[in-house]
């Protein structure tokens, strides 16, 4: 269970780095145009 913990602490920590403005509020322009993008 410790490591489940882990590693849903580290992906809520980069989700908000990546994807949450400075109020906390998700930054939707930038989430949406990330899941837009090309993957090759």
């Amino acid at each position: 269970m410790n490591s489940y913990a882990q590693k849903l602490n580290k992906f809520t920590k980069e989700f908000t780095t990546d994807y949450c403005k400075v109020s906390g509020d998700i930054d939707w322009e930038k989430l949406v145009k990330y899941n837009s993008e090309k993957k090759s």
